[in-house]
């Protein structure tokens, strides 16, 4: 039988936000499936290098995120993002303001033009990527044998 993935849902303001991102990790169960035993990717998410609310991974979602990994003695988290044909790793951390996040957990940013990729075998069957990618997945060496959080968005797109 299929897992089901788990959604919560709270209403927000900005004089909660950071208790009400915890709410949902903690309401999600992330805890059961992301082992503290392991390094934990967190994927951030840009769609436009510039800040656009709604598209990319805001500031405050990523600040609330690493104050409950670290209040919940989560360590060695690793923020990365990729390239894509209208975004800037670099220029998307500091536009939408990453970096003085990172830095207030001590954290780098690592983009993932800057990596090695390999090759990867997926364990189960792939509905489409087979088809899409020919069996040649590529994926960041740097995700092997690592919790991975990707950080949703809304993703509002202007294109």
């Amino acid at each position: 039988m299929a897992k089901k993935s788990v959604v919560s849902v709270l209403k927000t303001s900005p004089e909660t936000y950071m208790n009400d991102y915890k709410k949902l990790m903690h309401l999600a169960g992330y805890k059961k499936w992301i082992k503290k035993s392991y390094e934990t990717i967190l994927k951030l998410n840009l769609s436009w290098s510039l800040f656009y609310p709604a598209c990319s991974t805001p500031p405050w979602q990523l600040d609330a995120v690493l104050k409950t990994l670290t209040d919940d003695g989560y360590e060695n988290l690793i923020p990365v993002e990729n390239k894509t044909v209208v975004t800037n790793p670099w220029k998307g951390a500091k536009q939408n303001k990453w970096l003085p996040v990172l830095g207030k957990y001590g954290l780098r940013f690592t983009p993932l033009t800057g990596v090695e990729w390999v090759n990867y075998k997926p364990k189960g069957e792939m509905l489409a990527l087979d088809e899409l990618f020919q069996g040649t997945h590529k994926i960041p060496k740097i995700f092997m044998n690592k919790n991975v959080i990707h950080l949703p968005t809304q993703k509002t797109h202007g294109h």
